[in-house]
């Protein structure tokens, strides 16, 4: 939900309803991407579309607090394959990452994090800023060097950004694991 809300997201015309377009846009991505009903299931109709979702979501503590906020904080990823979901994730705090994943593709390896997860979660959230990053303190200049040369590779061009279109949302997703040594270190793809 959060994702979708997003002010980052742009509407194709000024006509539409943000809140029944997010909304819309939020049922569909749930029962067509991740649950893959049938046209015309909806997720009330049956107790176990929510008693054995497919997804599972932890609160990973990082060593350091060195993770980054922005002004769309909210990273939906795809693997590079583009099928189907990576890791969905958003910084709650300086050292916790809210982290959701779908079972099948990937499992936790431990709910505590790295400077290096930190840092992963970080130049992601921060490519898809569109105006701010938020750090909890001045950032060390050595930091944001190195963020803003993985911000300058990630980064979405305002044009590609995900947008709604009669109220149908488009997305665009940052690709999570083209480089294996930019993947976070708690997960681990299921084989």
């Amino acid at each position: 939900m959060y994702h979708f809300r997003n002010l980052s997201i742009r509407f194709q015309h000024d006509t539409m309803d943000r809140y029944e377009a997010v909304s819309n846009a939020v049922q569909a991505f749930i029962s067509q991407k991740i649950l893959h009903l049938p046209e015309g299931v909806a997720i009330a109709d049956d107790p176990s579309h929510v008693t054995e979702f497919p997804w599972e979501v932890k609160l990973i503590t990082m060593n350091s607090p060195l993770l980054f906020a922005s002004d769309n904080p909210a990273v939906m990823s795809i693997p590079p394959s583009q099928d189907g979901y990576a890791p969905f994730f958003l910084p709650v705090s300086p050292n916790e990452l809210l982290v959701g994943i779908d079972k099948l593709k990937y499992r936790f390896r431990q709910l505590d994090g790295s400077d290096h997860d930190a840092f992963i979660a970080g130049a992601f959230v921060a490519a898809q800023g569109q105006r701010y990053i938020y750090y909890h303190q001045e950032m060390p200049d050595a930091l944001r060097n190195d963020l803003w040369k993985m911000i300058t590779r990630a980064r979405i061009q305002e044009h590609q950004l995900g947008h709604f279109f009669n109220s149908r949302f488009i997305p665009t997703h940052p690709i999570y694991g083209i480089n294996p040594a930019q993947t976070f270190q708690f997960l681990e793809e299921v084989t």
